[in-house]
């Protein structure tokens, strides 16, 4: 999704892409190409202190959202049972709530964010977003790709691995 990050007032963010960028211990790069305008709910963070997840990645990530807005919710507008109820009230708050962008790597919050004029990006695309605004260098941004992939059984088709490979080999 292309946008400008000046346009972008309100960004809330799911779970699944402060993992991936904790694991490669690059949680800063949201604050370089968000400064100030990050936000999640509280049953994020919530899940993702419960989650399995390393104490050396934990502590990332703890560091990461004290350094957020996190907003206390329990309304949800969404009704699909196909989306936990923490995504539901995720995606229900950055829709009452005028939201500009949600960071989630969801193929159904994606979905439904978009329907509701919401721009969504995921891990991979804050990733390419970084090398293309030169806050990595495109070797690291494609060497966080391949340690997702490899290291950290990130899912991906070939063709999107492909797609982002060569876009980075054209930077």
């Amino acid at each position: 999704m292309r946008y400008s990050a000046k346009s972008l007032n309100k960004i809330i963010i799911d779970s699944s892409p402060i993992i991936f960028l904790s694991k490669l211990n690059a949680l800063n790069v949201l604050f370089e190409l968000f400064p100030g305008k990050l936000a999640t709910i509280k049953k994020v963070s919530i899940e993702l202190e419960r989650g399995f997840i390393p104490a050396d990645e934990l502590l990332i990530i703890n560091n990461f959202l004290k350094e957020i807005d996190i907003f206390d919710t329990d309304t949800s507008i969404i009704t699909s049972s196909t989306l936990s109820r923490t995504d539901r009230e995720l995606v229900s708050f950055a829709i009452t709530n005028n939201y500009d962008l949600l960071i989630t790597d969801d193929n159904l919050l994606r979905r439904i964010s978009q329907h509701e004029n919401i721009k969504t990006i995921g891990t991979l695309g804050l990733l390419v977003q970084c090398a293309k605004k030169k806050i990595r260098p495109v070797s690291h941004i494609q060497n966080y790709i391949d340690q997702l992939v490899r290291e950290h059984k990130m899912r991906i088709s070939v063709e999107l691995y492909s797609e982002i490979t060569n876009t980075l080999n054209k930077m």
